[in-house]
Formats: C-alpha cells, structure tokens, sequence
C-alpha cells in the first residue's frame, strides 16, 4: 500500500486540518487584468447563496415552514449560474473561461432534468412545501416505489455538483482546474465550503422526498454522511 501524509500529529490523524490551516495562510497572487471587486466578492456570494439553500429544511420546532420551498430552491439554484459566471469571468483567464463554459452547460443541461423529477414528486403530493413529503410517507415510502426516479435525480445532482464521472470541466490535461484556477487562500476555501455545502443539501432532498425522515435526525446524518463518502468516493 501507498503511505499518505503522516507528518501531522500521530500518524497524520490531524493531516486534513493541518491542510486546511496551510490554504488559509496561503500566499494570495492576483492576475494582472482581474476585476478586483467582482473576483472578492463572488466566492462569497457562492457561499452565501449555497446557505440560502437550507432555508427550505424544516427544522424541529421551527414555527416558519415555508409553503413554497422547493420553488424557492429551484430560482437559488438557477442563482448559482451566475455566481460562477461572475467567478470565472472576473479572473480575466482563459482557463477559467473555458471551464466556465463547460461547467454551467452542463450545470443547467442536468438543472432541467433535476427540475421536471422533482416536479413529478410535487405534483404527486400536491405541494411545493418539503415538509409535507413527511407526511405523505409517513406509511409508505417513495423509494421502494420510484427507485428509478430516485437513482436518475441522484445522477443529475451528481452531474450538476460537477462530480466524478461528470466532471468534464476539469480535464486536468486541457482546463487544469477550471473555473477556479485563479483562487486561492480564503477565497478557494469559500468556494469548496459552498460546493461541500451543496452536496450536504442534496443529501438531505433525496433523504426527505425519497425516505420522508425528516424527525429521525440520526439517520439523517448518516445518510448525508454515506452519501457525501459517495460522492467523494466516485
């Protein structure tokens, strides 16, 4: 077997967060022609937007549901579009362009298969509020009944997260590394929090329209974590 990193601590166990410590302190060199304001603020913006994704879960005990969810979700997740658009052009690199491209055609390709299957389940329950999968499962579950549909929703949050094997906006041997070639320090760190935080969130949809646990918080968390161990992993 290949050793690891074992540097950090015992055997490496804190390697990831001696990791991390070492890209926050990380030298930032800015690109000669960037749009200073927009490069700043936008990785910001992304995680800012990837928040307001979780305003949809309804928490134990929270007096506000909000009747039309899944509404609000969908114009945040047309709202990323242009967050890497802002991302990528404000870095003024070719590289990062030509990531962009591919990355947000893709992203909005597999955005409108992702919307008419989640559609389907709304229509199905007659509600745009997360909160009332629930209750339509509390006998019965979606996945044992639509499991295609939920393995063709799971393919397109896959495609449109960019993960692997959907990842074709970073070719290494073409693209280097994408949109984001050009961050670094803090403002990589904010744009991988909102990419984390996103796979995080659809976890918890597929977890809460297939399965309808939302109280089980145990479960949940397990589910995210295997799902998220999945994503990473492929």
């Amino acid at each position: 077997l290949r050793k690891g990193p074992n540097k950090f601590f015992i055997k490496g166990v804190f390697q990831p967060m001696g990791d991390g410590l070492k890209l926050f302190f990380k030298e930032v060199n800015y690109p000669l022609n960037l749009n200073f304001y927009i490069f700043m603020i936008s990785p910001m913006l992304g995680l800012l937007v990837s928040v307001f994704f979780w305003f949809i879960y309804p928490y134990i005990g929270m007096n506000y549901i909000m009747g039309f969810g899944l509404i609000y979700m969908f114009c945040c997740s047309s709202l990323m579009v242009y967050i890497f658009l802002m991302i990528s052009w404000s870095s003024n690199s070719n590289y990062s362009v030509l990531g962009m491209i591919r990355f947000i055609s893709q992203m909005i390709s597999y955005e409108v298969s992702m919307m008419i299957i989640i559609m389907n389940l709304m229509f199905l329950i007659n509600s745009f509020n997360l909160n009332d999968f629930y209750i339509y499962q509390m006998n019965s579950k979606f996945f044992f009944f639509l499991f295609l549909m939920f393995i063709l929703l799971l393919i397109s949050f896959l495609a449109k997260m960019n993960r692997s094997p959907f990842d074709f906006s970073e070719g290494e041997s073409k693209l280097v590394s994408g949109f984001n070639i050009e961050f670094k320090s803090l403002s990589f760190i904010f744009i991988f929090m909102s990419e984390y935080m996103k796979i995080m969130f659809m976890g918890m949809l597929l977890w809460e329209m297939f399965l309808g646990l939302m109280m089980k918080k145990f479960y949940l968390n397990i589910f995210i974590l295997l799902f998220m161990f999945l994503v990473i992993w492929l």
